[in-house]
């Protein structure tokens, strides 16, 4: 493919052409000299309308500093605002809160024994688990506003796993204190966790 450009100075067409290394070779040292001036004012630059562009990407970034600015009166303002407007009415918490024990630690009990109670004060929730040597443990759960009178919660009872003796029950706190007992005798681990 070839390009013809007019001489303006000789007033007549020169066919262009490429060189090895992809530049034009032309032998008209007026060309060569308008050329070299375009190299010159180009190189290093994005685009020949650089002068233009780099002005209005200075007025945008100006632009924009200006509404992002973190010194902005209007915008602390508007924070300080919905500050106050939360202020004492959010609770940040980091997960689950929980308080672990042990009631039993593989101790021999009796049947009809009492493990001592778990206040659950400020916790929905109780996780009770453990294992017996017995695999037909049953635990019966009771439940006191007081910590004194006992009320059973027989659909929270809890059942050794035939086979391993464990057993575990994730327990709502309607009543503040919590407390189980062992139906039979035998060698028990447990434990519990409060839950928030």
């Amino acid at each position: 493919m070839s390009l013809i450009v007019r001489d303006s100075v000789n007033n007549r067409n020169q066919v262009l052409t490429v060189d090895g290394s992809g530049k034009l070779g032309i032998n008209d040292s007026t060309s060569q000299g308008h050329l070299a001036n375009i190299k010159a004012a180009v190189e290093g630059s994005l685009d020949v309308a650089d002068t233009a562009v780099a002005t209005k990407i200075s007025t945008l970034i100006t632009a924009v500093e200006a509404q992002l600015d973190v010194a902005d009166s209007a915008g602390n303002g508007h924070l300080s605002a919905i500050k106050s407007a939360v202020e004492g009415t959010l609770t940040v918490t980091s997960g689950v809160s929980r308080t672990s024990a042990t009631l039993t630690n593989a101790a021999v009990v009796s049947a009809a024994d009492y493990t001592s109670s778990i206040d659950g004060n400020l916790h929905r929730k109780v996780a009770v688990y453990g294992s017996s040597t017995l695999m037909s443990q049953q635990l019966r759960v009771f439940a006191s506003d007081d910590g004194t009178n006992w009320f059973e919660r027989a659909s929270d009872a809890l059942y050794a796993n035939g086979s391993s003796g464990d057993y575990h029950k994730i327990i709502e706190l309607a009543a503040r204190y919590i407390r189980l007992q062992y139906q039979s005798g035998a060698t028990e681990t447990t434990k519990y966790s409060l839950i928030n």
